[in-house]
């Protein structure tokens, strides 16, 4: 089982926060010092064949790892900006899925999982775990507690769906500022025909899109709370400092910084 990791990244230390955007988990979380325990959880709980770090053009870039041949950093030409902000269909974060699914095609992986920049995982294979509980092609965090019908700090797609996820972002009209992309991938719950091509020109397929069946991911928690410690396997993003540093505690790792 091949699988290969995908993130966005975006930091801009000094930059004001952007009005009218809710901050979520302390600032300690959006900085570039936070990425060295992001590193750390997957080099020890995950085993990818690659990661790849999709950069929004940030001011501040993200680091390289080049002790590590498995890490990549891919750049846009541009700040594509947030999903309830950008200006153009697809946010940083969607282009950095996209990016990453299509990265994972051309690496003849099994799986393509992502985990945003501000996730972190715990437990030995963990991400083991919850490929061998996948029954469809898709598998995302529950909703439940939470503003959104699913969560996608950390989800996973199999190889039989990368080209049609693609090609189903791209054929649904509207931006992220006008369909988030929680509702865009709730929407994608379709099990998809054998020759699935050609029903892109049938009245069947207009009918079907957007009806891909996923999993949800067997461990929580993502954005909800409490956290429960004790459990094996969890992930969580959006953590205050104290979580961070219960995080630090329970795994060795070193602080990411004050």
């Amino acid at each position: 089982m091949k699988y290969v990791i995908g993130s966005g990244w975006w930091c801009a230390e000094e930059a004001p926060w952007p009005a009218g955007r809710k901050k979520l988990g302390d600032d300690l979380i959006r900085s570039a010092g936070f990425h060295s325990l992001w590193y750390a959880g997957l080099n020890r709980f995950t085993d990818p064949g690659k990661i790849l770090i999709v950069d929004s053009a940030s001011p501040v870039r993200p680091p390289a790892h080049p002790e590590d041949p498995r890490c990549e950093v891919l750049s846009l030409d541009r700040n594509y900006g947030h999903a309830s902000s950008c200006e153009t269909r697809f946010s940083g974060y969607t282009r950095s899925c996209m990016l990453g699914v299509a990265y994972a095609w051309l690496c003849d992986a099994d799986y393509f999982v992502y985990v945003e920049q501000d996730c972190l995982l715990y437990g030995e294979g963990i991400l083991e775990r919850a490929i061998g509980r996948m029954k469809h092609d898709f598998m995302f965090g529950d909703g439940t507690g939470t503003p959104q019908p699913l969560q996608q700090s950390l989800f996973i797609i199999a190889r039989p769906a990368f080209r049609p996820f693609l090609d189903a972002l791209d054929d649904l009209r509207g931006g992220d500022r006008e369909i988030s992309p929680e509702i865009k991938f709730s929407r994608l719950r379709w099990d998809l025909p054998p020759a699935w091509v050609g029903w892109r020109q049938s009245k069947a397929w207009h009918k079907l899109t957007w009806r891909f069946w996923y999993d949800r991911l067997p461990f929580g928690y993502g954005r909800v709370r409490p956290l429960d410690w004790s459990q094996p396997h969890f992930y969580f993003q959006h953590g205050s400092r104290e979580e961070v540093s219960r995080y630090c505690e329970m795994t060795g790792f070193p602080p990411p910084g004050p």
